[in-house]
């Protein structure tokens, strides 16, 4: 009976030595291919973000602070608008960077519309809830367009608010500022893509999933294997 008890054991053990084994195989140079793609494959994607405080329009102002959403709502259309950001990719010289690092045309630059099409797909504006506070987010895989962008875009709204300002009230003197920047876009140190941590523990519990799975399939078959044996015996 002892000696039985030693065979079981015996045979446990070397299953289970052979699953973990197997795990193992697995496991690690999964991880270690993760965190190499991760690091060196995937791009890097920097997003940086400059806030403004909106005033409700002179026209429309009615003394609510913040001004009503609808407004909010057109004044950020506004932000998105190609007034606005043709503006932007003329002056930071865009269409001539893009051209040359992305698209490889043959022309000098960009025509407005492709160059249009790409910082739409790099902005993003967003409302704090409840205040007048909107938030001018760029991504980009270059830190410093990020950041310059989200100003340029920041700034020319401003200029172009006071400009409309300056005009409806023009006949009782200068108005108070109907834009002001709370905080100016800064270049990311960090990625915020690939989101490492993240990434990083997916790719673990991948890793692990995969050996089990895997080293689950082998015990199935060992197992198979030797039952057709056992019958064939």
């Amino acid at each position: 009976m002892s000696a039985s008890r030693t065979s079981r054991f015996a045979r446990y053990t070397t299953i289970l030595l052979r699953w973990l084994s197997i795990v193992a195989v697995v496991f690690i140079p999964t991880v270690f291919a993760g965190v190499y793609v991760i690091d060196n494959v995937l791009p890097k994607l920097y997003m940086a973000s400059a806030q403004i405080q909106v005033q409700p329009r002179v026209a429309d102002a009615t003394g609510s602070s913040p001004p009503p959403a609808p407004q909010l709502r057109d004044e950020m259309e506004t932000l998105r608008s190609p007034e606005i950001l043709l503006s932007v990719i003329k002056d930071l010289g865009l269409d001539k960077t893009w051209q040359q690092q992305v698209y490889e045309l043959d022309e000098d630059r960009l025509p407005d519309v492709d160059a249009l099409t790409r910082i739409k797909t790099m902005l993003r504006i967003d409302l704090n809830r409840g205040t007048n506070i909107v938030k001018i987010s760029v991504s980009s895989s270059v830190p410093e367009e990020a950041a310059a962008i989200a100003n340029a875009v920041a700034d020319r709204y401003k200029a172009l608010r006071e400009q409309s300002e300056a005009l409806l009230h023009a006949p009782n003197g200068p108005g108070k500022n109907p834009v002001r920047i709370l905080s100016r876009a800064e270049p990311p140190l960090e990625p915020y893509k690939p989101n490492k941590p993240f990434d990083y523990n997916a790719t673990v519990v991948a890793a692990g999933l995969l050996g089990i799975m895997l080293a689950s399939f082998v015990e199935i078959i060992f197992l198979f294997l030797r039952a057709s044996e056992a019958e064939t015996n």
